[in-house]
């Protein structure tokens, strides 16, 4: 999920607008942000290995003969 940053923040602008709290609510709260920033982690090591692995193809491949 590369848009996991604007969901977090939708989902807490909805919050916000609540006036009900439901039993469970704080947990599941709770659970949704651990949740999120280990996405939002995942999203920046896919970054990172994406970038190295396009680094290693840049630097690896050779010109085709003509």
């Amino acid at each position: 999920m590369r848009n996991a940053a604007v969901i977090a923040a939708t989902a807490v602008e909805a919050a916000h607008a609540q006036h009900t709290q439901v039993p469970g609510e704080k947990a599941a709260t709770a659970m949704t942000h651990t949740l999120t920033r280990a996405v939002m982690d995942l999203d920046g090591e896919i970054r990172r290995v994406d970038a190295l692995i396009e680094d290693r193809s840049a630097s690896t491949s050779t010109p085709r003969p003509s």
